[in-house]
């Protein structure tokens, strides 16, 4: 018998650059496109990423002889997203924050290691829908990419009369 035929289960899209890549809103410019087709591969497989891993290869040449040519960033979502602005605006959260590269990038793959199963629902014209309800998923996505997932849901009450020290 033939064996049957089975996708992989992880998503990944790949950008090889002739130019290395020194600062991030660049980095941002090459993560748009591998995100619209993430998404797109997600939306024919009615799935959302769970986790999203970048894995950035530097130049070879920029590098000490005993440092490591490739960096991984792993994220993991604490709510699943789907669309491509959702995943872009996670990516945007995490890298915004990080200090320069040690060197340049000169390639950038994209992979959505898990997925979570999409529970669709059938939407009704007449029946009111909520937007906070529409955005809380990607709110929640780009809070654990910012804080880390260990400190998401750690909020503490405090008494303080600055507005700014309030949560």
């Amino acid at each position: 018998p033939i064996p049957r035929f089975s996708p992989e289960i992880a998503l990944e899209e790949r950008a090889d650059l002739d130019f290395g890549i020194e600062r991030h809103d660049a980095l941002f410019f090459v993560l748009k496109p591998l995100c619209d087709r993430i998404a797109a591969r997600l939306a024919g497989r009615c799935a959302l990423a769970a986790r999203l891993e970048v894995a950035l290869e530097l130049d070879r040449g920029m590098l000490a002889r005993e440092e490591s040519a490739s960096s991984v960033v792993s994220l993991p979502l604490a709510s699943p997203v789907r669309k491509s602005d959702e995943l872009l605006a996670v990516l945007r959260t995490r890298f915004e924050r990080e200090p320069p590269f040690r060197a340049p990038v000169r390639g950038v793959v994209l992979r959505a290691p898990e997925l979570a199963a999409s529970a669709e629902r059938t939407r009704d014209l007449f029946v009111a829908e909520s937007r906070a309800e529409l955005s809380l998923p990607k709110l929640a996505a780009e809070l654990s990419a910012l804080l880390g997932s260990a400190a998401l849901g750690t909020l503490a009450t405090q008494d303080d009369w600055r507005a700014d020290r309030r949560s």
